[in-house]
Protein backbone atom coordinates (compact mmCIF):
# COMPACT_ATOMS: atom_id res chain seq x y z
CA UNK A 1 0.00 0.00 0.00
CA UNK A 2 1.15 3.47 -0.74
CA UNK A 3 1.23 5.84 2.21
CA UNK A 4 -1.05 8.81 2.56
CA UNK A 5 0.35 11.95 0.99
CA UNK A 6 -0.81 14.90 3.08
CA UNK A 7 0.59 18.30 2.18
CA UNK A 8 1.69 20.87 4.78
CA UNK A 9 1.41 24.62 4.32
CA UNK A 10 2.18 27.66 6.46
CA UNK A 11 -0.50 30.20 7.24
CA UNK A 12 0.36 33.74 8.22
CA UNK A 13 1.05 33.02 11.88
CA UNK A 14 0.14 29.34 12.27
CA UNK A 15 1.40 26.05 10.93
CA UNK A 16 -1.43 23.78 9.89
CA UNK A 17 -1.20 20.27 11.29
CA UNK A 18 -1.17 17.25 9.00
CA UNK A 19 -3.13 14.12 9.75
CA UNK A 20 0.12 12.35 10.58
CA UNK A 21 0.92 15.02 13.18
CA UNK A 22 -2.57 14.73 14.60
CA UNK A 23 -2.37 10.96 15.11
CA UNK A 24 1.11 11.33 16.62
CA UNK A 25 -0.40 13.77 19.11
CA UNK A 26 -3.08 11.21 20.06
CA UNK A 27 -0.45 9.68 22.36
CA UNK A 28 -1.06 12.67 24.65
CA UNK A 29 -4.77 11.88 24.96
CA UNK A 30 -5.81 11.63 28.60
CA UNK A 31 -8.09 8.70 27.80
CA UNK A 32 -5.15 6.83 26.29
CA UNK A 33 -2.90 7.66 29.25
CA UNK A 34 -5.55 6.34 31.63
CA UNK A 35 -5.80 3.08 29.66
CA UNK A 36 -2.00 2.73 29.67
CA UNK A 37 -1.99 3.12 33.46
CA UNK A 38 -4.58 0.34 33.72
CA UNK A 39 -2.38 -1.79 31.49
CA UNK A 40 0.60 -1.16 33.78
CA UNK A 41 -1.57 -2.11 36.77
CA UNK A 42 -2.57 -5.37 35.05
CA UNK A 43 1.11 -6.21 34.42
CA UNK A 44 1.93 -5.52 38.07
CA UNK A 45 -0.96 -7.73 39.13
CA UNK A 46 0.38 -10.53 36.92
CA UNK A 47 3.81 -10.21 38.55
CA UNK A 48 2.15 -10.33 41.95
CA UNK A 49 0.16 -13.47 41.13
CA UNK A 50 3.20 -15.16 39.60
CA UNK A 51 5.11 -14.58 42.84
CA UNK A 52 2.56 -16.70 44.72
CA UNK A 53 4.28 -19.76 43.21
CA UNK A 54 7.36 -19.04 45.35
CA UNK A 55 7.78 -20.23 48.94
CA UNK A 56 6.68 -17.85 51.70
CA UNK A 57 8.81 -16.96 54.69
CA UNK A 58 6.97 -15.58 57.74
CA UNK A 59 8.26 -14.38 61.09
CA UNK A 60 6.03 -14.12 64.15
CA UNK A 61 6.40 -13.29 67.84
CA UNK A 62 3.58 -13.75 70.34
CA UNK A 63 3.28 -12.94 74.06
CA UNK A 64 0.57 -14.23 76.38
CA UNK A 65 -0.04 -13.59 80.08
CA UNK A 66 -2.28 -16.15 81.77
CA UNK A 67 -4.39 -15.08 84.72
CA UNK A 68 -4.08 -18.52 86.29
CA UNK A 69 -0.85 -20.43 86.25
CA UNK A 70 -1.12 -23.72 84.33
CA UNK A 71 -1.29 -26.70 86.69
CA UNK A 72 -1.89 -30.43 86.53
CA UNK A 73 -3.87 -32.34 89.16
CA UNK A 74 -2.92 -35.83 90.32
CA UNK A 75 -5.59 -38.06 91.84
CA UNK A 76 -4.05 -40.78 93.98
CA UNK A 77 -5.92 -43.33 96.11
CA UNK A 78 -6.26 -42.37 99.74
CA UNK A 79 -4.80 -38.90 99.45
CA UNK A 80 -6.29 -35.53 98.54
CA UNK A 81 -5.78 -34.29 94.93
CA UNK A 82 -2.27 -32.99 94.35
CA UNK A 83 -1.73 -29.84 92.21
CA UNK A 84 1.58 -29.32 90.38
CA UNK A 85 2.60 -26.35 88.18
CA UNK A 86 2.97 -27.10 84.42
CA UNK A 87 4.09 -23.72 83.13
CA UNK A 88 4.47 -20.05 83.83
CA UNK A 89 1.95 -17.24 83.66
CA UNK A 90 3.95 -15.52 80.93
CA UNK A 91 4.57 -17.30 77.63
CA UNK A 92 6.54 -15.97 74.62
CA UNK A 93 6.79 -17.78 71.25
CA UNK A 94 8.99 -16.81 68.31
CA UNK A 95 8.75 -18.53 64.91
CA UNK A 96 10.40 -18.27 61.48
CA UNK A 97 8.37 -20.46 59.11
CA UNK A 98 8.98 -21.46 55.47
CA UNK A 99 5.92 -22.76 53.59
CA UNK A 100 5.51 -24.02 50.04
CA UNK A 101 2.37 -25.34 48.28
CA UNK A 102 3.41 -28.47 46.36
CA UNK A 103 0.06 -29.05 44.68
CA UNK A 104 -3.13 -26.97 44.63
CA UNK A 105 -5.22 -28.94 42.13
CA UNK A 106 -3.98 -26.69 39.29
CA UNK A 107 -5.59 -23.67 40.97
CA UNK A 108 -2.34 -21.76 41.35
CA UNK A 109 -1.21 -22.29 37.75
CA UNK A 110 -4.70 -21.31 36.54
CA UNK A 111 -4.58 -18.09 38.56
CA UNK A 112 -1.17 -17.22 37.13
CA UNK A 113 -2.37 -17.90 33.59
CA UNK A 114 -5.50 -15.87 34.20
CA UNK A 115 -3.47 -12.89 35.42
CA UNK A 116 -1.20 -13.15 32.37
CA UNK A 117 -4.19 -13.19 30.03
CA UNK A 118 -5.70 -10.19 31.80
CA UNK A 119 -2.46 -8.28 31.30
CA UNK A 120 -2.47 -9.18 27.58
CA UNK A 121 -6.11 -8.18 27.31
CA UNK A 122 -5.36 -4.80 28.94
CA UNK A 123 -2.55 -4.20 26.44
CA UNK A 124 -4.84 -5.06 23.54
CA UNK A 125 -7.52 -2.74 24.91
CA UNK A 126 -4.99 0.09 24.94
CA UNK A 127 -4.19 -0.58 21.28
CA UNK A 128 -7.88 -0.78 20.42
CA UNK A 129 -8.50 2.55 22.16
CA UNK A 130 -5.64 4.04 20.17
CA UNK A 131 -7.23 2.66 16.99
CA UNK A 132 -10.57 4.24 17.85
CA UNK A 133 -8.91 7.56 18.70
CA UNK A 134 -7.17 7.51 15.31
CA UNK A 135 -10.53 6.83 13.71
CA UNK A 136 -12.21 9.72 15.54
CA UNK A 137 -9.29 11.99 14.68
CA UNK A 138 -9.68 11.07 11.01
CA UNK A 139 -13.39 11.89 11.08
CA UNK A 140 -12.78 15.27 12.70
CA UNK A 141 -9.85 16.03 10.41
CA UNK A 142 -11.97 15.26 7.35
CA UNK A 143 -14.81 17.39 8.74
CA UNK A 144 -12.47 20.37 9.18
CA UNK A 145 -11.10 20.04 5.67
CA UNK A 146 -14.60 19.71 4.18
CA UNK A 147 -15.72 22.85 6.04
CA UNK A 148 -12.58 24.72 4.96
CA UNK A 149 -13.35 23.89 1.34
CA UNK A 150 -16.99 24.85 1.79
CA UNK A 151 -15.94 28.24 3.24
CA UNK A 152 -13.55 28.72 0.32
CA UNK A 153 -16.34 27.88 -2.15
CA UNK A 154 -18.65 30.43 -0.53
CA UNK A 155 -15.86 33.02 -0.54
CA UNK A 156 -15.33 32.41 -4.28
CA UNK A 157 -19.05 32.79 -4.83
CA UNK A 158 -19.02 36.06 -2.89
CA UNK A 159 -16.09 37.37 -4.92
CA UNK A 160 -17.80 36.45 -8.18
CA UNK A 161 -21.02 38.04 -7.00
CA UNK A 162 -19.11 41.17 -6.02
CA UNK A 163 -17.84 41.55 -9.57
CA UNK A 164 -21.34 41.19 -10.92
CA UNK A 165 -22.67 43.56 -8.27
CA UNK A 166 -20.20 46.28 -9.29
CA UNK A 167 -21.35 46.01 -12.88
CA UNK A 168 -25.00 45.89 -11.82
CA UNK A 169 -24.54 49.00 -9.74
CA UNK A 170 -23.12 50.85 -12.72
CA UNK A 171 -26.05 49.72 -14.83
CA UNK A 172 -28.43 50.82 -12.06
CA UNK A 173 -26.89 54.27 -11.93
CA UNK A 174 -27.24 54.49 -15.70
CA UNK A 175 -30.92 53.59 -15.38
CA UNK A 176 -30.48 50.26 -17.14
CA UNK A 177 -31.29 48.12 -14.08
CA UNK A 178 -34.16 48.36 -11.63
CA UNK A 179 -33.93 48.67 -7.85
CA UNK A 180 -35.32 45.18 -7.28
CA UNK A 181 -32.57 43.57 -9.35
CA UNK A 182 -29.86 45.37 -7.39
CA UNK A 183 -31.46 44.57 -4.04
CA UNK A 184 -31.70 40.91 -5.05
CA UNK A 185 -27.92 40.74 -5.54
CA UNK A 186 -27.35 42.52 -2.21
CA UNK A 187 -29.59 39.96 -0.48
CA UNK A 188 -27.49 37.17 -1.99
CA UNK A 189 -24.42 38.79 -0.37
CA UNK A 190 -26.01 38.59 3.08
CA UNK A 191 -27.06 34.99 2.51
CA UNK A 192 -23.49 34.02 1.62
CA UNK A 193 -22.15 35.84 4.68
CA UNK A 194 -24.58 33.92 6.90
CA UNK A 195 -23.48 30.61 5.39
CA UNK A 196 -19.81 31.46 5.89
CA UNK A 197 -20.46 32.36 9.54
CA UNK A 198 -22.28 29.08 10.13
CA UNK A 199 -19.55 27.04 8.41
CA UNK A 200 -16.81 28.73 10.43
CA UNK A 201 -18.66 28.02 13.67
CA UNK A 202 -18.95 24.34 12.77
CA UNK A 203 -15.27 24.31 11.81
CA UNK A 204 -14.30 25.81 15.16
CA UNK A 205 -16.36 23.19 16.95
CA UNK A 206 -14.61 20.37 15.04
CA UNK A 207 -11.17 21.88 15.80
CA UNK A 208 -12.05 22.14 19.50
CA UNK A 209 -13.10 18.48 19.55
CA UNK A 210 -9.87 17.56 17.80
CA UNK A 211 -7.93 19.56 20.39
CA UNK A 212 -9.75 17.76 23.19
CA UNK A 213 -8.88 14.45 21.56
CA UNK A 214 -5.12 15.16 21.46
CA UNK A 215 -5.09 17.22 24.69
CA UNK A 216 -3.58 20.24 22.88
CA UNK A 217 -4.95 23.21 20.89
CA UNK A 218 -5.48 22.61 17.16
CA UNK A 219 -5.98 25.76 15.09
CA UNK A 220 -5.80 24.49 11.53
CA UNK A 221 -5.54 21.33 9.44
CA UNK A 222 -3.40 20.98 6.33
CA UNK A 223 -5.15 20.20 3.03
CA UNK A 224 -5.56 16.60 1.94
CA UNK A 225 -3.60 15.94 -1.26
CA UNK A 226 -3.97 12.91 -3.48
CA UNK A 227 -6.39 10.00 -3.29
CA UNK A 228 -4.65 8.21 -0.46
CA UNK A 229 -3.56 4.58 -0.53
CA UNK A 230 -4.77 1.86 -2.85
CA UNK A 231 -6.67 -0.56 -0.64
CA UNK A 232 -6.18 -4.31 -1.04
CA UNK A 233 -9.61 -5.63 -0.09
CA UNK A 234 -8.66 -9.31 0.31
CA UNK A 235 -5.61 -8.50 2.44
CA UNK A 236 -7.49 -6.07 4.68
CA UNK A 237 -10.36 -8.51 5.23
CA UNK A 238 -7.85 -11.12 6.34
CA UNK A 239 -6.02 -8.72 8.66
CA UNK A 240 -9.31 -7.63 10.24
CA UNK A 241 -9.76 -11.10 11.74
CA UNK A 242 -6.83 -10.41 14.05
CA UNK A 243 -7.84 -6.85 14.95
CA UNK A 244 -6.99 -5.64 18.45
CA UNK A 245 -10.53 -5.77 19.86
CA UNK A 246 -11.09 -9.26 18.41
CA UNK A 247 -7.87 -10.48 20.02
CA UNK A 248 -8.97 -8.85 23.29
CA UNK A 249 -12.21 -10.88 23.13
CA UNK A 250 -10.14 -13.99 22.39
CA UNK A 251 -8.19 -13.30 25.58
CA UNK A 252 -11.50 -12.95 27.42
CA UNK A 253 -12.41 -16.43 26.16
CA UNK A 254 -9.07 -17.78 27.39
CA UNK A 255 -9.71 -16.16 30.78
CA UNK A 256 -13.10 -17.87 30.92
CA UNK A 257 -11.43 -21.21 30.17
CA UNK A 258 -8.94 -20.71 33.01
CA UNK A 259 -11.91 -20.01 35.28
CA UNK A 260 -13.17 -23.51 34.42
CA UNK A 261 -9.78 -24.96 35.40
CA UNK A 262 -9.88 -22.94 38.60
CA UNK A 263 -13.35 -24.27 39.46
CA UNK A 264 -12.27 -27.86 38.79
CA UNK A 265 -9.30 -27.49 41.13
CA UNK A 266 -11.71 -28.07 44.02
CA UNK A 267 -11.94 -31.71 42.88
CA UNK A 268 -8.27 -32.32 43.82
CA UNK A 269 -6.43 -32.42 47.12
CA UNK A 270 -4.00 -29.70 48.09
CA UNK A 271 -0.57 -30.59 49.44
CA UNK A 272 1.88 -28.28 51.17
CA UNK A 273 5.14 -28.56 53.09
CA UNK A 274 6.52 -26.33 55.80
CA UNK A 275 9.56 -25.97 58.03
CA UNK A 276 10.10 -23.60 60.93
CA UNK A 277 12.59 -22.43 63.52
CA UNK A 278 10.46 -22.07 66.64
CA UNK A 279 11.42 -21.25 70.23
CA UNK A 280 9.39 -20.54 73.35
CA UNK A 281 10.09 -19.26 76.82
CA UNK A 282 8.88 -17.29 79.79
CA UNK A 283 10.56 -14.11 78.50
CA UNK A 284 11.90 -12.62 75.26
CA UNK A 285 15.08 -14.64 75.52
CA UNK A 286 12.98 -17.67 74.47
CA UNK A 287 15.13 -20.03 76.54
CA UNK A 288 12.21 -22.11 77.75
CA UNK A 289 9.94 -21.85 80.76
CA UNK A 290 11.43 -24.60 82.87
CA UNK A 291 8.73 -27.06 81.91
CA UNK A 292 8.63 -27.45 78.10
CA UNK A 293 11.65 -27.55 75.80
CA UNK A 294 12.65 -24.18 74.38
CA UNK A 295 13.32 -25.46 70.86
CA UNK A 296 10.07 -26.42 69.14
CA UNK A 297 11.35 -26.27 65.54
CA UNK A 298 9.66 -28.61 63.08
CA UNK A 299 9.32 -29.81 59.47
CA UNK A 300 6.07 -31.15 58.17
CA UNK A 301 3.60 -31.75 55.34
CA UNK A 302 -0.14 -31.33 55.06
CA UNK A 303 -2.71 -32.67 52.62
CA UNK A 304 -6.33 -31.50 52.44
CA UNK A 305 -9.12 -32.83 50.31
CA UNK A 306 -12.71 -31.70 50.41
CA UNK A 307 -14.83 -34.83 49.96
CA UNK A 308 -18.27 -33.20 49.88
CA UNK A 309 -19.51 -29.63 49.70
CA UNK A 310 -23.17 -30.06 48.89
CA UNK A 311 -22.82 -29.96 45.03
CA UNK A 312 -21.52 -26.39 45.15
CA UNK A 313 -18.25 -27.38 43.44
CA UNK A 314 -20.07 -29.06 40.56
CA UNK A 315 -22.37 -26.11 40.06
CA UNK A 316 -19.40 -23.73 40.17
CA UNK A 317 -17.79 -25.73 37.35
CA UNK A 318 -21.00 -25.74 35.31
CA UNK A 319 -21.35 -21.96 35.72
CA UNK A 320 -17.76 -21.44 34.57
CA UNK A 321 -18.33 -23.66 31.54
CA UNK A 322 -21.42 -21.69 30.56
CA UNK A 323 -19.49 -18.42 30.88
CA UNK A 324 -16.79 -19.84 28.61
CA UNK A 325 -19.46 -20.86 26.09
CA UNK A 326 -20.96 -17.36 26.22
CA UNK A 327 -17.51 -15.82 25.63
CA UNK A 328 -16.94 -18.12 22.64
CA UNK A 329 -20.32 -17.17 21.15
CA UNK A 330 -19.67 -13.47 21.73
CA UNK A 331 -16.30 -13.73 19.98
CA UNK A 332 -17.85 -15.42 16.93
CA UNK A 333 -20.70 -12.89 16.77
CA UNK A 334 -18.39 -9.89 17.15
CA UNK A 335 -16.02 -11.18 14.48
CA UNK A 336 -18.93 -11.62 12.04
CA UNK A 337 -20.10 -8.06 12.80
CA UNK A 338 -16.63 -6.63 12.20
CA UNK A 339 -16.32 -8.42 8.85
CA UNK A 340 -19.82 -7.30 7.79
CA UNK A 341 -19.06 -3.66 8.66
CA UNK A 342 -15.78 -3.80 6.75
CA UNK A 343 -17.43 -5.23 3.62
CA UNK A 344 -20.10 -2.52 3.87
CA UNK A 345 -17.35 0.12 4.13
CA UNK A 346 -15.79 -1.12 0.90
CA UNK A 347 -19.22 -0.93 -0.81
CA UNK A 348 -19.69 2.63 0.48
CA UNK A 349 -16.24 3.57 -0.81
CA UNK A 350 -17.16 2.35 -4.31
CA UNK A 351 -20.34 4.41 -4.14
CA UNK A 352 -18.47 7.55 -3.00
CA UNK A 353 -15.91 7.19 -5.80
CA UNK A 354 -18.74 7.00 -8.32
CA UNK A 355 -20.46 10.03 -6.76
CA UNK A 356 -17.21 11.99 -6.89
CA UNK A 357 -16.93 11.29 -10.62
CA UNK A 358 -20.44 12.67 -11.10
CA UNK A 359 -19.68 15.64 -8.82
CA UNK A 360 -16.70 16.60 -10.98
CA UNK A 361 -18.87 16.55 -14.08
CA UNK A 362 -21.52 18.59 -12.28
CA UNK A 363 -18.95 21.18 -11.18
CA UNK A 364 -17.71 21.63 -14.73
CA UNK A 365 -21.28 22.01 -15.99
CA UNK A 366 -22.15 24.52 -13.23
CA UNK A 367 -19.02 26.56 -13.98
CA UNK A 368 -19.95 26.83 -17.66
CA UNK A 369 -23.54 27.67 -16.76
CA UNK A 370 -22.40 30.39 -14.36
CA UNK A 371 -20.14 31.94 -17.00
CA UNK A 372 -22.98 31.85 -19.50
CA UNK A 373 -25.46 33.39 -17.03
CA UNK A 374 -23.03 36.12 -16.02
CA UNK A 375 -22.47 37.03 -19.68
CA UNK A 376 -26.20 37.11 -20.32
CA UNK A 377 -26.71 39.26 -17.21
CA UNK A 378 -24.10 41.75 -18.40
CA UNK A 379 -25.97 41.99 -21.70
CA UNK A 380 -29.32 42.29 -19.90
CA UNK A 381 -30.48 38.89 -21.15
CA UNK A 382 -30.79 37.39 -17.63
CA UNK A 383 -32.02 38.91 -14.38
CA UNK A 384 -30.22 39.16 -11.03
CA UNK A 385 -32.17 36.24 -9.62
CA UNK A 386 -30.81 33.91 -12.31
CA UNK A 387 -27.30 35.18 -11.64
CA UNK A 388 -27.68 34.61 -7.89
CA UNK A 389 -28.94 31.07 -8.46
CA UNK A 390 -26.08 30.29 -10.83
CA UNK A 391 -23.56 31.64 -8.32
CA UNK A 392 -25.10 29.62 -5.46
CA UNK A 393 -25.24 26.45 -7.56
CA UNK A 394 -21.57 26.81 -8.50
CA UNK A 395 -20.63 27.20 -4.83
CA UNK A 396 -22.76 24.18 -3.93
CA UNK A 397 -21.07 22.08 -6.62
CA UNK A 398 -17.62 23.05 -5.32
CA UNK A 399 -18.66 22.29 -1.75
CA UNK A 400 -20.15 18.93 -2.77
CA UNK A 401 -16.92 17.86 -4.47
CA UNK A 402 -14.74 18.93 -1.56
CA UNK A 403 -17.08 17.18 0.87
CA UNK A 404 -16.84 13.98 -1.14
CA UNK A 405 -13.03 14.23 -1.17
CA UNK A 406 -13.06 14.55 2.61
CA UNK A 407 -15.54 11.69 3.01
CA UNK A 408 -13.39 9.44 0.82
CA UNK A 409 -10.35 10.31 2.94
CA UNK A 410 -12.25 9.55 6.14
CA UNK A 411 -13.68 6.30 4.76
CA UNK A 412 -10.28 5.07 3.56
CA UNK A 413 -8.85 5.85 6.97
CA UNK A 414 -11.80 4.05 8.58
CA UNK A 415 -11.31 0.97 6.39
CA UNK A 416 -7.63 0.80 7.30
CA UNK A 417 -8.40 1.17 11.01
CA UNK A 418 -11.25 -1.34 10.77
CA UNK A 419 -8.59 -3.75 9.52
CA UNK A 420 -6.36 -3.11 12.53
CA UNK A 421 -3.50 -0.91 13.64
CA UNK A 422 -0.92 -2.91 11.68
CA UNK A 423 -2.72 -2.25 8.40
CA UNK A 424 -3.09 1.43 9.23
CA UNK A 425 0.55 1.85 10.24
CA UNK A 426 1.70 0.11 7.07
CA UNK A 427 -0.27 2.65 5.02
CA UNK A 428 1.08 5.56 7.05
CA UNK A 429 4.68 4.39 6.84
CA UNK A 430 6.79 7.01 4.98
Amino acid sequence: MKPFFISVFLAAALQAQTYREIIDAVSDSLALKSAEQLEAAARKNYDSVWDTQLPTLDASLSAVHLVDRPTITFYLPGVPPQHAPMGTNDKFVGELALRYPLFTGFAQSAQVEQARLRAEKAALQVQDLRRNLYLKAGELYGTVRALDNAVAAQADAKAALKTSYDKAKGMHEAGLLGDAELYNIEAAFYEIDAKITELKARRREALDMLGYLVHAPVDDCAPIAGDGPVLDKASLLEQARSREDIRALARALDIANTQVTLAKSRYYPSVGVSAALKHQGKDLQLNGDGYLNANQSYIGAEARWNLFSGMSDRRRVEAAQLQALAARTQLADYTDRVMTELRSAFSNLDALLAKRKSARARLEAQRKYYELTRGRFEHQLADADALSRATANLAAAKAQLSTLDARIFVLKTKILLQSGLDAFRAAMRP
